[in-house]
């Protein structure tokens, strides 16, 4: 769908694809809604505010091809009972493995849960519906990775003059240059930072060093664009 009445129009995100009805609102907890992939990409629904924190932390990860929220895992449980579990995120990797993670803080995993999680995921196994199954808690957001996602979410929208403008300038790299000297080179300020953070996110520049993407990072050229 688009906008025909803008100059320039642009399309909508395509819909969530999760296979529950989520609450749009909740007096007692944070809801909302992300959008995320490629061009106008595809709203994600989120119930928490957990929740978003893991969408960033998953969407960051250069291994992660595609997201999809609220994915129905059928299971069934030690009396013969069928139930559903809806992992909170299904992520589809590079390598073509596809990763069920159930999202929770760890004052709320209790014996009970981890005993519904591990038949899920013996039972999606087996079945292969999926390849793997994980806890997502809060020792998997450390503020560098969530720093990073943040960034990268932020930078979704592309912008062709300065994505073009930030790869001529990477094209003629031959060693290793910090951020903000890229980002001077190009000459866009806040749009060529943009455009870098974009291509950090591609792979096609890599920092030297683990750490928040601030223009003091040393990067490297790891492809030809």
């Amino acid at each position: 769908m688009s906008y025909h009445f803008t100059e320039g129009s642009f399309r909508l995100p395509e819909p969530s694809l999760a296979q529950r009805t989520v609450q749009n609102g909740s007096k007692g907890h944070f809801t909302g809604q992300a959008t995320i992939g490629a061009g106008p990409g595809r709203l994600t629904l989120l119930e928490s505010h957990f929740e978003f924190k893991g969408l960033l932390v998953l969407t960051a990860r250069p291994t992660t091809a595609e997201l999809f929220e609220q994915v129905a895992c059928p299971w069934m449980d030690a009396n013969k009972e069928w139930h559903t579990h809806y992992a909170d995120f299904v992520v589809m990797r590079t390598d073509g493995y596809r990763v069920g993670y159930a999202v929770r803080p760890m004052r709320y995993v209790t014996d009970e849960y981890r005993d519904e999680l591990g038949r899920v995921k013996f039972q999606a196994l087996k079945t292969g519906m999926l390849s793997d199954f994980r806890l997502l808690t809060e020792e998997d957001f450390d503020p560098v990775t969530l720093f990073n996602g943040k960034l990268f979410h932020s930078v979704r929208r592309p912008d062709p003059e300065a994505d073009a403008a930030a790869r001529e300038v990477v094209s003629a790299m031959t060693g290793i240059e910090s951020l903000g000297e890229l980002t001077d080179r190009i000459g866009m300020e806040g749009a060529g930072y943009r455009a870098l953070i974009r291509l950090i996110r591609d792979g096609v520049l890599q920092p030297l060093h683990p750490g928040r993407l601030l223009k003091s990072v040393h990067l490297i050229k790891r492809e030809a664009v």
